[in-house]
């Protein structure tokens, strides 16, 4: 599969460099990380990792369609999902089609709209989620419909549906799956709500269902972030209903050089009425550039967390530390 991806990259550079309008990128973080892990049973460990690794191209192939394509070139799981037919080596792939300056729709693999600002943050810019978002679907095969309209974006989707989207191959999709989000902007970008409503069928005649709502202010150098997710999973009849909810709040400094920055996470885990788990979790860090605009990023990250099991508070309190920096690279722009 991945010799087809490569394949499919070289079709769409040839499209692409002869229109002179490509571009290409690569997106990494890397560094050591040092996990305590507070456990008999777990070993303590540290090592330096690459912890993400992206390959993008982009480009156009006539003046109102446009193309997007990302690769993973360090996954394993080569694959075939039976829904999409491409396998987790190709992260993202699609057709956008604009029409006019403020309608859109894409094509192809793509970013399930669910959860809120978390989950719409860059991988390489999160150090800890919150399990609603972990909770989510992934990256599936649908088609999304864009409208901008005084500042406010409105999108709407349709999607693979009662499919496993984190186990490629394991099922084969009957229904769709169907969201909705609201992304606002007032006050010329100080003032960001988000709202978001996702239906994902199961193989009977119900469906789990997503609802995120959060909202970031921008004033005085400062970003505040709050935002709330619940993720409800319908059970077979006769059994509990099980939900997982989360509520998330970060304060960042933004000066040009240096962002600190510290982020709460309570996470809550229940089978009917019954809180089964729950986890509150927290990072601390810095990030620095050297300019404002350079490609480079460098961070340093504490984070921790705590947690109950059936109300009953765990012994273990796990702790990470990240050391190490960010880049991107364009390599034809």
């Amino acid at each position: 599969m991945k010799r087809l991806g490569v394949l499919a990259v070289a079709s769409l550079l040839s499209v692409g460099v002869m229109a002179g309008d490509n571009t290409i990128s690569a997106t990494t973080r890397f560094g050591a990380i040092v996990r305590n892990n507070d456990s008999a049973t777990t070993r303590n460990s540290s090592a330096i990792e690459a912890e993400y690794l992206r390959l993008s191209f982009d480009g156009g192939l006539n003046a109102s369609t446009k193309y997007h394509l990302v690769l993973d070139p360090v996954h394993n799981a080569d694959a075939n999902d039976t829904t999409t037919n491409i396998s987790a080596f190709i992260t993202e792939i699609g057709i956008v089609r604009s029409f006019g300056d403020d309608t859109s729709l894409i094509i192809g693999k793509q970013k399930v709209l669910m959860g809120a600002i978390e989950n719409w943050y860059a991988t390489p810019d999160v150090y800890t989620y919150s399990q609603y978002n972990s909770s989510l679907s992934g990256r599936t095969g649908a088609a999304t419909l864009a409208h901008k309209m005084m500042g406010q974006e409105f999108k709407l989707q349709l999607s693979n549906g009662n499919e496993d989207k984190r186990s490629p191959g394991t099922k084969s999709q009957s229904k769709f799956g169907y969201a909705v989000m609201y992304k606002g902007n007032f006050m010329e970008g100080m003032i960001k709500p988000i709202l978001g409503y996702a239906i994902d069928p199961t193989e009977r005649k119900d469906a789990n269902t997503y609802l995120s709502a959060g909202a970031q202010l921008n004033a005085a150098m400062f970003t505040v972030e709050a935002e709330y997710g619940l993720n409800t999973k319908v059970k077979a009849s006769g059994t509990d209903d099980m939900t997982t909810s989360s509520i998330i709040a970060l304060v960042r400094y933004n000066h040009d050089n240096f962002q600190p920055f510290v982020k709460f996470i309570a996470d809550t885990n229940k089978t009917g009425s019954v809180k089964t788990t729950e986890r509150t979790a927290f990072d601390l860090g810095l990030e620095m550039k050297e300019v404002k605009d350079d490609a480079v990023r460098y961070h340093i990250v504490y984070s921790s967390q705590t947690g109950k099991t059936s109300g009953v508070k765990n012994t273990e309190k796990p702790s990470q530390i990240y050391a190490g920096l960010k880049f991107t690279a364009n390599f034809l722009k």
